[in-house]
C-alpha cells in the first residue's frame, strides 16, 4: 500500500517522484511513451519484463526502457517503509538536454548484442547516492523548484548514467530508450516460464488481455500456454536432474513448482520415472 507521494512537475507531468509504501507492493508499469530510472531505498524486488527477470538489490537501481513491467518490492528492514524515486526520461526532454555530441557519443557505442535489453541494472556508485541525496532537498522545498532545475536534475542523472561503469547496456538503452523491443508471445513466456507469474501478468507483459493472450499463444504454438508452460519447466528440471546435485526439491522450487509432490506426480507422469530415480537411473548409466 503506497502510504505518501512527492511530484517534481515539469509541464505538470511528474518527472521526478518519490513513494512511500508498506510492503509488499505489486505494481504494473506500462511506459508507452517514457522511460524510467527507479532508486530504490530499503528495498529490494524483482521486474518482470518480456524479457525475463531483473532482481534489484539495495544498492542498486534500474534503468528501464518504454514498455509493460510487472514490479514486485520487498522491505529490506521490515520495521521501516520502503521507498522508491522514479524519474522519467520523456523523449521531447532527453532531446533538450542531451546535446548532438553526446547523442554522436552514445551511438558510436551501441552494441547490437545487446539491443533487446529493456533494462539495466546499475550499481549506486558514491556520485549517484549524492544526487539522489540531492532530491530530497527539493521534495521537501517544491516552492522553489523551477523548469530549469527540473531539467537540470534530469540532465545530471542523464550524464552520471553515461558514464557507469557498465556503460554499454546503458548507452543502449539511452539510444532506443522509447523504441520497444520486439519479443514474440513465445519469447515472452520462456524468459519467464519459471518466475511466480499468473496467466494474468504474463497477459500483461505482452500488453494483451488474458484471452486474447491463450487464443493467440494457442494459435502461434499449437498448445495452451499452462501445459506449454509446464513441459518447459519439465524439461529444465530434467536437465538439472542430469547436471547438478541439486536436491529433487530445490529443482522443483526452482523450476517453478510451489508443492515438490506435484512436482514429482507430473514429472512421473510426462517422463515415466520418478525424479529420484530418474536421476539414479542416469547417474548408473
Amino acid at each position: 500500500m503506497i502510504k505518501s507521494e512527492r511530484h517534481i512537475l515539469l509541464d505538470k507531468n511528474p518527472v521526478i517522484s518519490h513513494f512511500s509504501f508498506s510492503p509488499p507492493l505489486v505494481a504494473t508499469a506500462d511506459l508507452k511513451n517514457e522511460a524510467c530510472f527507479i532508486f530504490p531505498i530499503n528495498a529490494e524486488g524483482n521486474i518482470y519484463r518480456t524479457d525475463g527477470k531483473k532482481t534489484v538489490k539495495t544498492n542498486n537501481g534500474i534503468l528501464m526502457r518504454c514498455g509493460s513491467y510487472i514490479n514486485k518490492w520487498e522491505s529490506v528492514d521490515k520495521s521501516k517503509d520502503a521507498e522508491v524515486v522514479i524519474i522519467r526520461f520523456l523523449p521531447e526532454i532527453l532531446s533538450q538536454i542531451l546535446d548532438s555530441d553526446l547523442q554522436v557519443s552514445i551511438k558510436d557505442n551501441y552494441d547490437e548484442k545487446l539491443q533487446k535489453n529493456s533494462s539495466a541494472v546499475v550499481p549506486l556508485d558514491i556520485l549517484l547516492q549524492k544526487y539522489l541525496e540531492s532530491l530530497f532537498f527539493y521534495f521537501d522545498n517544491p516552492q522553489i523548484v523551477s523548469t530549469e532545475i527540473a531539467l537540470l536534475k534530469i540532465k545530471e542523472l542523464s550524464l552520471l548514467l553515461l558514464k557507469t561503469n557498465s556503460p554499454n547496456p546503458v548507452k543502449n538503452l539511452f539510444l532506443s530508450l522509447f523504441e520497444p523491443a520486439k519479443f514474440t508471445l513465445q519469447d515472452v513466456v520462456d524468459a519467464n516460464f519459471r518466475e511466480n507469474l499468473s496467466m494474468e501478468e504474463l497477459a500483461k507483459l505482452s500488453n494483451m488481455s488474458i484471452s486474447t493472450f491463450k487464443r493467440k499463444f494457442k494459435n502461434l504454438i499449437g498448445e495452451p500456454p499452462g501445459s506449454y508452460i509446464r513441459k518447459k519447466r519439465l524439461e529444465w528440471a530434467l536437465s538439472m536432474l542430469k547436471n547438478s546435485t541439486v536436491s529433487v526439491s530445490d529443482i522443483a522450487f526452482d523450476a517453478g513448482f510451489e508443492d515438490p509432490n506435484y512436482f514429482s506426480k507430473v514429472f512421473s507422469k510426462h517422463f515415466g520415472l520418478s525424479p529420484s530415480r530418474y536421476r539414479l537411473d542416469f547417474s548408473s548409466s
